[in-house]
C-alpha cells in the first residue's frame, strides 16, 4: 500500500460505476479509502483498507509499514460509514473553508476495480462513525508490526 494520488473534482461526485455500500459487499471484498481534509487551521489525511471476510475490519499502516493498526467494525459502525457515503453521493455545493476529499476503490471478487471520488465542502457531518473518526481512532492504535502481519496487498 504505497502512496496514492487522488484526483478530485469540484462538486460532488464521481466516477462510480455502481452504488456500492459496505453493508452489501460480499465476503472477499475490500475497499481502499483515501481521505484528506483541509481548512483554515488543519490539513491531514490517510489511506485505509476496509475488508469483508468473516467480519468487517479496517486497517491502517504507515507508508513504510513499520506501524499498523486493525479494528473490527460493528454493524453500527458499518451503518455509520454507509450513511456518510450516502451523504457524499448527494452533496453538491457547500462553501465552507473546510474541504474533505475522499476516494473509494471498490475491489469485489471477480470484478474490475470501481473508483468513486467525492468532495465535500459543506461542514455538515452525519451521525455515527465517520471516515475521519475511523482514521483518527486507527492512528491512535498504531503499533510496531512485523512484515506480513497484516493482509496488505501491494498496488
Amino acid at each position: 500500500m504505497c502512496c496514492w494520488i487522488a484526483l478530485t473534482f469540484l462538486g460532488s461526485s464521481s466516477v462510480a460505476m455502481a452504488e456500492n455500500t459496505l453493508s452489501a459487499l460480499p465476503v472477499g471484498s475490500f475497499v481502499e479509502v483515501s481521505y484528506s481534509s483541509s481548512g483554515c487551521f488543519h490539513s491531514f489525511g490517510n489511506n485505509l483498507v476496509i475488508r469483508v471476510d468473516d467480519e468487517v475490519t479496517a486497517e491502517l499502516a504507515d507508508e513504510d509499514h513499520s506501524r499498523a493498526s486493525m479494528l473490527r467494525l460493528s454493524a453500527e459502525d458499518v451503518a455509520g460509514l454507509d450513511a456518510q457515503l450516502e451523504f457524499y453521493r448527494k452533496v453538491k455545493e457547500g462553501g465552507c473553508t473546510t474541504v474533505d476529499h475522499i476516494t473509494f476503490k471498490w475491489h469485489l471478487p471477480g470484478e474490475s476495480v470501481e473508483v468513486e471520488e467525492h468532495v465535500d465542502d459543506t461542514c455538515t457531518g452525519v451521525a455515527g462513525l465517520s471516515y475521519n473518526r475511523l482514521i483518527t481512532k486507527l492512528e491512535s492504535l498504531m503499533l510496531p508490526i512485523k512484515a506480513k502481519q497484516l493482509k496488505w496487498e501491494k498496488r
